[in-house]
């Protein structure tokens, strides 16, 4: 949202999810904490905001998996919904 003074986050702080293992070069799982709930498949951007056709396999109502092997080597963003608001998690491929 764009305001008078600036451009409002939308997202909660990185603290809320983690990205195991990061750096990754091939799994990946993203796990929401303070028992946050997962409501839809994870999405994954590059850094220049591209989405990334990825398959995010549900583990638990906290936890997803993916395979990111076929990823380019960079910087990614990953964002959650969650019942608590949208999340996101800057993710390295190597």
């Amino acid at each position: 949202m764009i305001s008078g003074t600036g451009i409002q986050d939308f997202y909660k702080e990185e603290l809320h999810i983690s990205a195991m293992p990061n750096p990754t070069t091939h799994d990946l799982y993203i796990q929401t904490l303070n028992y946050s709930f997962i409501k839809q498949e994870p999405v994954i951007y590059d850094g220049l905001g591209k989405q990334m056709n990825l398959e995010f396999r549900n583990i638990n109502s906290h936890t997803y998996y993916a395979d990111v092997s076929e990823l380019s080597s960079g910087v990614y963003f990953i964002f959650v919904q969650t019942n608590e608001g949208y999340l996101r998690k800057k993710v390295i491929v190597n």
